[in-house]
């Protein structure tokens, strides 16, 4: 089977235990799929088992080596991906009352 490694981005809040560390997070998520669908699914699920709950997907795409600059963290985070399959990339925030 050929695979191609895509770029799904979510928002996501925490379900429980994150709740004291972060209110949300855009995640990242570099997966290794045969086509953009089964991607977004995939991606989804090691989202919810990482313990956040999608709230929102806001993009989703297709990337190759030359999508990167040199020594960038996205080229890190794919050549990662080549390996592992999956790599989940959280950017958090905390909303303060």
């Amino acid at each position: 089977m050929n695979e191609s490694i895509f770029v799904i981005e979510f928002e996501a809040v925490p379900v429980s235990e994150g709740a004291e560390i972060a209110s949300g997070a855009y995640a990242n998520v570099y997966v290794l799929a045969a086509n953009c669908e089964v991607a977004i699914g995939r991606a989804k699920r090691e989202v919810e088992s990482a313990g956040w709950c999608v709230t929102e997907m806001t993009g989703a795409k297709a990337i190759s080596m030359e999508s990167f600059e040199p020594e960038s963290h996205g080229l890190a985070y794919y050549e990662q991906c080549k390996i592992d399959g999956v790599v989940i990339v959280l950017h958090t925030w905390r909303n303060e009352h």
